[in-house]
């Protein structure tokens, strides 16, 4: 269960001292582990909003409002800026195609981040005035948006820009579908945080008052959803948090409701009963429940697990295959003169192959050469659907720039040399080119602060090991179905952007705009699969061929459908060695 502290922090990494379960009800007892540490994840932030657990990612993003910018957080890749300017967004949420819908200030409007990274703008009007500064939403099942709309984020310069209201504070309904925005509710001085009960009928909604006000009403209310889904009957009175008040909340499977609170965290009954707290002796302000990678083997029950945090798949057991992908092939013109580059290139080493095939190690991660059954096809680009390359780690990359320009045979795909890139893309450090053969082969030095875990180690040597192959895709969901057949997991999406990632792919335009999706498999060991879809420029059509010279194909291993091979919907190759 992440939540923001938002007052005595101590250091990212630490553990929160002063931090006890405290039981009201037997109940509350059953959800909790007496040894669940609470993690301090990252800290530095003036304010946190806006909590939502990306599954599939397996990231939390969330807003450091008052500095414009949603954060995301993840195991694997640690701390990054995910959207920054964000026009001081406050609540978000994910609507049922995976989008981010978000409340922002700035804008005074509900907008939806697309997958493609642009911004579409749902709601900014109500009548013809200004909306306030929309603070929380939820997408319920249907695909209808609620949100708040109180003047919090206008009242002052902090989370916004000082300006007037125009309409009172209100509860909205939005069908994306039509466009239609409905006032559901008008009875609150202060709409702010919002929950729907698991069987949609009741939604939760804080009350934290006229700001302005010496004694403002702060509660938790409750509202009847109506049959038809479409309104909201009076709200009543269903509970009052002390110390602080209610301000973010999640609601468990069972209709829980977990409310922020002055001293950490409340657990109360359906009905308003309080059942224990979280004693953090700091203030939360939000929270939502999240955790555990999706390939990860747990029953989710939506209770505690050891490390504190609460899984989003509440009720779901996910297996996991020892599926992985054991060696990555290619096809060469000549296959002893591949052998020879990247012995003295990488430092590959020679082990036994089969039939025939020849196999070399990079760090722990095998390569398969085998003979091309083609010849003359042209090398792809990068935003080709035919692109494949593979992800060599180094350590340092100026080190390895320096032994690499010392071995003859390659040629660059990069236009400047190794690209830095923003940390909204991870802060990386990478450079493409080519093998003899023409196959795309990238090095990248990770930030050293989201090293993942398989590379944190001190290594002699200037090669670590093969990270992911990359595959460039024409549509994205399609590809993340397929390969989920395949016992692999998204848990990481983001998008690289601008003239850095145009330079680094070799292409000669101002900016380019890459969907990357990084999908793990069930085995969980490097390396992984990363699907590139290209907006800008757009992707080259034409499947990638088998058995040209610069064919690279994935070998995988445990995969239950047995031995074979295979092409995705985009004609990337693949071998199955089943169980």
């Amino acid at each position: 269960m992440p939540f923001p502290l938002n007052s005595g922090v101590p250091d990212a990494g630490l553990k929160v001292a002063d931090f006890r379960f405290e039981a009201v009800e037997p109940e509350f007892d059953r959800l909790t582990l007496s040894n669940a540490p609470v993690e301090v994840l990252a800290t530095g932030f003036r304010w946190i909003e806006g909590l939502v657990w990306m599954g599939d990612w397996a990231t939390l993003l969330f807003q450091d409002l008052p500095r414009g910018r949603t954060m995301s957080w993840s195991e694997r890749g640690g701390l990054a800026v995910w959207r920054e300017p964000s026009g001081n967004a406050n609540g978000q949420a994910r609507d049922r195609q995976g989008r981010v819908v978000a409340c922002v200030n700035l804008e005074r409007a509900l907008v939806r981040i697309e997958h493609d990274g642009t911004v579409t703008r749902l709601a900014t009007h109500f009548e013809g005035r200004r909306l306030n500064s929309p603070n929380d939403v939820v997408v319920m099942s249907d695909g209808s948006i609620w949100f708040t709309d109180p003047p919090y984020g206008i009242a002052n310069d902090y989370e916004g820009v000082r300006q007037e209201p125009e309409l009172p504070p209100t509860i909205y309904r939005l069908d994306p579908a039509s466009g239609d925005l409905a006032a559901v509710r008008r009875d609150f001085a202060g709409p702010n945080g919002l929950a729907f009960s698991p069987d949609e009928r009741l939604l939760y909604v804080a009350e934290t008052g006229d700001q302005t006000h010496p004694d403002p009403v702060q509660v938790l209310r409750v509202c009847d959803v109506s049959d038809d889904g479409l309104s909201l009957g009076p709200s009543r009175d269903l509970a009052k948090v002390r110390p602080g008040y209610t301000d973010g909340m999640a609601v468990d499977e069972a209709g829980r409701i977990w409310s922020s609170a002055g001293d950490g965290v409340h657990c109360l009954r359906p009905d308003g009963r309080l059942l224990g707290r979280i004693r953090l002796g700091l203030t939360v302000s939000n929270l939502a429940f999240g955790g555990g990678a999706p390939s990860q083997p747990t029953l989710h029950r939506g209770e505690p697990h050891a490390d504190g945090r609460v899984p989003e798949h509440a009720g779901r057991a996910l297996a996991m295959s020892d599926q992985r992908i054991v060696a990555i092939r290619l096809a060469c013109r000549d296959v002893e003169a591949t052998v020879r580059f990247y012995s003295v290139a990488f430092r590959c080493r020679e082990t036994a192959g089969e039939n025939g095939v020849r196999v070399l190690l990079l760090g722990e991660q095998r390569l398969e050469l085998v003979h091309a059954a083609q010849d003359g096809e042209p090398a792809p680009p990068s935003n080709a659907v035919a692109f494949q390359h593979c992800a060599i780690v180094v350590p340092d990359m100026d080190r390895a720039m320096e032994h690499l320009r010392d071995v003859a045979g390659w040629t660059a795909i990069s236009l400047d040399g190794p690209e830095r890139l923003p940390e909204a893309s991870g802060g990386a450090t990478a450079f493409k080119f080519r093998d003899p053969d023409g196959h795309p082969l990238e090095l990248i030095e990770f930030h050293p602060g989201k090293i993942p875990a398989p590379w944190r180690h001190s290594d002699p040597t200037p090669f670590l090991g093969i990270d992911h192959s990359a595959i460039t895709v024409s549509d994205t969901d399609r590809a993340v179905c397929f390969w989920r057949k395949l016992d692999f997991a998204v848990t990481n999406r983001h998008v690289n952007r601008g003239p850095e990632q145009a330079r680094m792919d070799g292409l000669r335009i101002p900016n380019a705009l890459v969907e990357v999706t990084t999908l793990e498999p069930g085995g969980g060991s490097p390396p992984h699969l990363e699907l590139l879809r290209y907006a800008t420029p757009a992707p080259v059509p034409g499947g990638a061929i088998d058995g040209s010279p610069f064919a690279t194909s994935l070998v995988l291993h445990g995969v239950p459908a047995g031995s074979g091979s295979g092409a995705d919907p985009d004609g990337h190759r693949f071998r199955l060695r089943g169980t």
